[in-house]
């Protein structure tokens, strides 16, 4: 067996890249890459929705070397749930929306050209090129196509956009702006700049620890309120108490006044008998 596994080629990995030699991208790409996907992925991934970055695209399950590998892709109507590679014959469509960043690699990658053919073969409706830093002048830093249906590329539409202003998608509602030489995604509704990736992070921290500040604060006031509640209850209580007290000697005080009635309507009786009697005994001996 060790004998068998020693004459094996490496690698061995089906999927091995037959792009491997070219060129590799810089950390301003895949800076770039991530400050594109993110805002995209937190704002449209969903059951009806995938994004992803840098995953292979494969259309043939017989030469899984026959792939691509956009930068980002927006798959309307797929779920997003996590895939090692998107298989057409297994999505059974094609992403809607294929981003790529330009690069060293994109001359030998043919970003412009074959790349842009393979997927609109494949059903891709939008195909956006970015460059952020303007190396591929004359190329426009902001340009897309909307991809026909003729393999030519005939009734392809191509729109482009300059620098400063934003080139606007037609199948989501956000664009690419250059700002600074960085590519930043925008709310085509608002106008809004989505943070840079570098930018979340710090935020995040801040927003949090505002969050926790205000519960906190919310926590401080809440025990007050009880404290105050439970004062309130206290007193309420000893309020009451002291009624029943009071009550209970005004009870105690009539009772003490009727007994007192009571015991003088007594006397007056016992003294009543007792004056008869007197009479009644006086009457007697002066009769006798």
């Amino acid at each position: 067996m060790r004998a068998e596994i020693a004459t094996l080629d490496w690698p061995l990995d089906p999927f091995d890249s037959e792009e491997q030699d070219e060129p590799l991208a810089g950390q301003d790409h895949s800076d770039t890459i991530d400050g594109l996907h993110y805002p995209l992925r937190g704002r449209l991934a969903g059951p009806a929705c995938y994004v992803a970055a840098e995953l292979r695209v494969h259309r043939d399950p017989t030469n899984l070397h026959d792939y691509r590998e956009p930068d980002i892709l927006v798959a309307l109507g797929v779920p997003d749930r996590v895939r090692p590679r998107y298989d057409l014959w297994l999505e059974h469509k094609a992403p809607d929306l294929v981003i790529e960043v330009l690069s060293p690699s994109s001359v030998e990658n043919k970003d412009l050209t074959e790349k842009r053919d393979w997927y609109r073969r494949e059903g891709v409706r939008e195909y956006v090129v970015l460059d952020p830093s303007g190396d591929f002048a004359p190329e426009p830093r902001l340009q897309a196509w909307r991809l026909g249906d003729r393999p030519d590329g005939s009734a392809d539409v191509h729109r482009t956009s300059a620098a400063e202003q934003p080139l606007w998608s037609e199948l989501i509602p956000f664009g690419w702006r250059v700002v600074d030489n960085w590519v930043r995604v925008v709310d085509q509704a608002t106008g809004e700049l989505f943070p840079w990736i570098t930018d979340v992070e710090p935020r995040l921290r801040r927003e949090v620890a505002l969050r926790r500040e205000a519960q906190e604060q919310a926590r401080l006031a809440l025990d007050e309120a009880q404290r105050a509640n439970e004062q309130a209850r206290l007193a309420e209580e000893r309020a009451r108490l002291a009624a029943e007290r009071e009550l209970l000697a005004t009870e105690r005080e009539r009772q003490a006044r009727q007994e007192a009635q009571a015991a003088l309507e007594r006397a007056d009786r016992e003294t009543a008998a007792r004056q008869a009697l007197e009479q009644e005994i006086a009457r007697l001996r002066q009769g006798r």
